[in-house]
């Protein structure tokens, strides 16, 4: 994970802490009603029914807030997907990629406040480096995954999972693009291609071969 976007002040106080829940909820609410754009500080700030000197005075700008709403999900998608990994027994390449798409699709349909903050806030420095960094760690523990299943080599480079992690990213984007329920023929075209490029490109036939 990337570091922790930080606020300009903690809440210590039981009033201050309030305030900062009002405000990265009106924050959320304006990101899944009227999107990313809409969700200006001036607008957040109304909506939470505070001024904008209070909303300067918990974040140094609407970015550290975005990247404190994101953090807070990227987490509970990864808790999601790493149970979901621990279950599983694999069987194939197939399988798990299937499984894997599935696993992220229930998840973003649930969490529309997820999609639009994941899709469209990567404007911000701050929250492309935590989306960036949850790719990481995914494509990480996928290669772990499908190692010790023995359905990828060792040896096979980092970057195919890390490729396979991304490209499965722009996937979900293009299936969710415009829509609040996934295009499900975008997703089986979009397995199709990962399980092949990760068939070909990191299974074990490749270390034999050389």
């Amino acid at each position: 994970m990337a570091a922790s976007p930080r606020q300009r002040r903690e809440p210590l106080q039981a009033r201050s802490r309030e305030t900062v829940e009002r405000i990265l909820a009106a924050a959320g609410e304006l990101i899944v009603e009227e999107g990313v754009d809409a969700a200006t500080t001036t607008a957040i700030a109304a909506r939470a029914g505070v001024g904008p000197s209070s909303l300067y005075r918990f974040f140094s700008d609407r970015d550290a807030l975005f990247a404190l709403l994101l953090e807070a999900e990227v987490k509970e998608i990864e808790r999601v997907a790493q149970a979901g990994e621990d279950a599983w027994e694999v069987r194939s390449v197939r399988d798990y990629v299937q499984r894997m798409l599935e696993m992220f699709l229930n998840y973003h349909e649930r969490r529309p406040l997820f999609v639009r903050l994941w899709f469209g806030g990567r404007v911000s420095p701050a929250v492309t480096a935590i989306a960036q960094a949850g790719n990481v760690a995914l494509a990480e523990r996928a290669r772990e995954h499908l190692v010790a299943a023995g359905l990828v080599a060792e040896d096979s480079p980092r970057e195919v999972a890390l490729l396979a992690v991304e490209v499965g990213d722009r996937i979900l984007e293009l299936a969710f693009r415009g829509r609040q329920r996934a295009d499900r023929r975008v997703i089986a075209e979009g397995a199709e291609m990962l399980i092949g490029y990760l068939e070909g490109s990191a299974g074990p036939s490749r270390s034999s071969s050389r």
